[in-house]
């Protein structure tokens, strides 16, 4: 290969490595990001779930640059098992992938903690209702109560949608009831115009774990 050729060949390489966005915005997470793993949601493929963790997410909160769908939630909660099959619906019908951000694990002492703090107080200066915790009767931080779906643009929340419906809460016996057909398209028609939101780049896709993808 002459000298030219090589130079042209690493100058266009460089681009795919540095040049690349999301269809949902720049990718500037400096991570190997890959689907997540929705089996205990009960989808095994078929879904455009990316994880990320709450450091990452903060990183996205100060990205003047990105646009796209934050999902904070944990599979042990019955009111996400009950949303994230339509949330992932309406992603699939929209063409966006949802950055998945696992809460399982962030109410502890250290780092962790300290990451949900900063993600609540985020949301809390930009969204009304924030729920609280609690110590003594006394409110000493914001919650991010889940599931909470995010459109994030530029640092700023765009629109966003906590839980199912207010009277989707739990009976005597404490199980939580299905949603009725009228609820799930109603919500799914909710996620869809928070979804329809985001401006898709027309811009290679998201690059993840090639092993990892369908």
């Amino acid at each position: 290969m002459n000298k030219k050729l090589y130079i042209i060949a690493i100058i266009m390489l460089g681009s795919l490595i540095i040049g690349c966005e999301s269809k949902t915005g720049n990718q500037n997470i400096e991570t190997s990001l890959h689907y997540a793993d929705m089996t205990e949601y009960g989808i095994v493929d078929g879904h455009n779930f990316i994880q990320i963790g709450m450091d990452e997410a903060l990183k996205l909160t100060q990205d003047s640059l990105w646009e796209g769908i934050l999902y904070f939630g944990f599979p042990t909660c019955p009111w996400c098992q009950a949303a994230v099959p339509i949330m992932n619906e309406a992603a699939l019908q929209s063409g966006i992938n949802i950055y998945y951000v696992s809460r399982a694990g962030y109410l502890r002492e250290g780092i962790w903690l300290e990451w949900d703090e900063e993600m609540a107080w985020f949301l809390h200066e930009q969204i009304d209702n924030m729920r609280w915790i609690y110590e003594n009767d006394v409110a000493i931080r914001p919650n991010i109560n889940v599931p909470q779906i995010v459109h994030l643009k530029g640092g700023v929340v765009i629109d966003q949608h906590r839980g199912t419906f207010e009277e989707h809460v739990r009976l005597e016996d404490r199980t939580l009831p299905e949603l009725t057909d009228y609820q799930k398209e109603e919500l799914l028609n909710r996620y869809l115009e928070i979804f329809n939101e985001v401006q898709l780049q027309e811009s290679c896709p998201l690059v993840v774990e090639q092993d990892e993808c369908s």
